[in-house]
C-alpha cells in the first residue's frame, strides 16, 4: 500500500490521456494530431509510472522502493506551492488581455523571480528560447494561433 498515490495518480494521468486522446478525435485531422501526440506520451508515462510500483519478482520490492524520494512529504514548500498556484491562476486571467507571449514572459520572469532564482542572464535566456521555440513550433510548423490580447 506504500504506492498508493502513484497508482492513483497514474490511473488518473492514464484516464485524462485516454479521454483527450477520443474528444480530440472530433476536431479536424489537422488539428487533432499534436493533441494526440502529447497524450500518448502522457498515456506511456502513466503506464510507466504504474508498472514502476508493481513487483514481477516474488519478494522483490518494486522498483519506486529504491528511490530515496519516497519519504519525502509531498509538499517541501507549502508557500512555493502557493504561490506558483496563485501565479498560474492569474496567468490563465492575464493570457485574455494581455496575449499568450506577453503573459508567458512575465509569468516566466516573477515566478522565477518570486521562488528565489537570482541567474538573470540564465533567466533571460531561458525565457527568449522558451518564447522563441513555442513560437516557431505553434505559429510557424503548426500554424496554429495562439491567444491575442492587448498587446500581441
Amino acid at each position: 500500500m506504500t504506492y498508493i498515490k502513484d497508482r492513483i495518480a497514474a490511473g488518473i494521468l492514464l484516464i485524462v490521456a485516454v479521454s483527450v486522446f477520443v474528444i480530440s478525435g472530433q476536431l479536424p485531422f489537422k488539428s487533432m494530431i499534436f493533441p494526440r501526440m502529447i497524450v500518448v506520451v502522457m498515456g506511456l508515462c502513466a503506464v510507466l509510472m504504474f508498472l514502476r510500483t508493481v513487483s514481477f519478482s516474488a519478494g522483490k520490492a518494486p522498483a519506486a522502493a529504491s528511490d530515496p524520494k519516497l519519504k519525502e512529504p509531498f509538499f517541501r514548500n507549502g508557500l512555493n506551492f502557493l504561490i506558483t498556484f496563485a501565479a498560474l491562476i492569474v496567468y490563465t486571467v492575464a493570457i485574455g488581455y494581455l496575449g499568450y507571449f506577453v503573459s508567458t514572459v512575465i509569468l516566466i520572469i516573477a515566478l522565477s523571480l518570486a521562488l528565489g532564482f537570482r541567474d538573470i542572464k540564465m533567466l533571460g535566456a531561458s525565457t527568449v528560447a522558451f518564447v522563441a521555440l513555442v513560437y516557431v513550433v505553434f505559429i510557424l510548423t503548426f500554424e496554429r494561433p495562439l491567444p491575442h490580447g492587448m498587446f500581441y
